[in-house]
């Protein structure tokens, strides 16, 4: 991969996070942290966190389970993942995969067994999703290009290991499976000129529905003139949000192609460049798809109302050290949890708006330290 290349992905992980310090007086660490990739509630009391800690361009860390009453790590998942940059769990939550920005290296793991059942390595997988019976893995990967970018997808079959690549996915920057079927959401860049790094690139943002069994375009929603960082279906896979560059989330319906909704979150940096680098998606639908979360300001998880487009609740960020970075709803739709830098997890009620929790975790993570709201 060329240095122009690396640079640009640098440039696509650090530039929001400096416009979003100038935005909303996050100070930043004196040195590098742990970042939580990853939150999902497994039910009303027991909360899934991945995490790890910046050593030598990864995030090598680990995957547990905590009580969110008491604040108690339960158990491990995965005692030692290599690079836990961007995760992604099978919705049986069997599987997960892990993998990173530098290490270029992809790994399977069996929850159960608590190992990895499969490792790939290429060129870096930026973005990576189960599909619904959890058999296959589709992966956004970049491939080594004087061109910048040139980004495609393929789709890894599980348990036989093969791959093959997804005709006419070349530019992809986001993806999500539907939870409704073998269809694959990906978000497509198409530049009006040849890309310049660090200057003014014009482009078209597409969503186009892929059936993955036959290959065939379901439909193409039409995604504006940004950058789109992030694809996320409802529970009933309804519903397709997509999050742009600079903050603004469309919503539509999956069925019709129909534009539902459109929302902007206000103080977010521009995007650069490249597929998401910032693990789990800071958006989230509630289990009923009729509200939106985003963790997009740093100094504050918004709560939408997508029947009105309108902004519902605001959950303050109190951490000036810390960063939102995704976000998660409990299955009764009652609690948000959400997911930081510098090990910070938040979990709050969303009717009386009160920090019920806040945790900080530490790597190694022998120690969990409960704070008070």
């Amino acid at each position: 991969m060329s240095l122009a290349v690396y640079v640009a992905l640098f440039a696509a992980m650090i530039l929001p996070f400096a416009h979003r310090r100038a935005e909303t007086t996050i100070r930043p660490p004196e040195k590098p942290g742990v970042s939580v990739t990853y939150v999902a509630f497994l039910d009303a009391r027991r909360l899934m966190v991945a995490y790890g800690s910046w050593e030598a361009g990864r995030l090598p860390g680990q995957v547990g389970v905590w009580d969110v009453r008491t604040g108690r790590q339960e158990r491990l998942l995965l005692p030692q993942v290599p690079d836990l940059r961007a995760v992604a769990v099978s919705p049986d939550g069997l599987r997960m995969a892990t993998g990173g920005l530098f290490s270029n290296t992809l790994q399977v793991w069996d929850l159960r067994e608590h190992k990895p059942v499969a490792t790939l390595t290429s060129d870096p997988y930026a973005q990576f999703a189960f599909s619904q019976e959890g058999r296959t893995l589709a992966l956004i990967t970049e491939q080594p290009r004087i061109e910048f970018p040139h980004i495609e997808v393929d789709l890894y079959a599980l348990p036989s290991g093969t791959m093959r690549p997804l005709e006419g996915s070349e530019g992809t920057t986001a993806l999500a499976f539907s939870p409704a079927g073998p269809i694959l959401a990906i978000a497509l860049a198409q530049y009006h000129r040849p890309f310049v790094l660090g200057g003014d690139n014009p482009l078209t943002a597409q969503v186009r529905l892929l059936d993955t069994t036959t290959g065939q375009a379901a439909r193409t929603l039409e995604g504006g003139n940004a950058l789109i960082r992030w694809l996320v279906f409802s529970q009933d896979g309804q519903r397709l949000a997509a999050c742009c560059a600079g903050g603004t989330i469309r919503v539509w319906s999956a069925g019709t192609g129909n534009l539902l909704q459109t929302v902007k979150e206000e103080g977010v940096s521009p995007f650069v460049g490249g597929p998401g680098l910032q693990g789990a998606a800071p958006i989230a639908f509630s289990p009923d798809g009729h509200r939106l979360a985003s963790a997009l300001n740093a100094g504050q998880l918004s709560l939408w109302n997508l029947d009105t487009a309108s902004l519902e609740k605001t959950f303050r960020n109190r951490s000036p050290w810390a960063l939102l970075l995704n976000c998660a709803f409990s299955a009764d739709g009652k609690t948000l949890a959400v997911g930081g830098t510098n090990g910070c997890v938040w979990v709050w009620d969303i009717a009386s708006g009160r920090l019920k929790r806040r945790w900080t975790l530490k790597c190694p993570p022998q120690e969990l330290r409960p704070h008070a709201p």
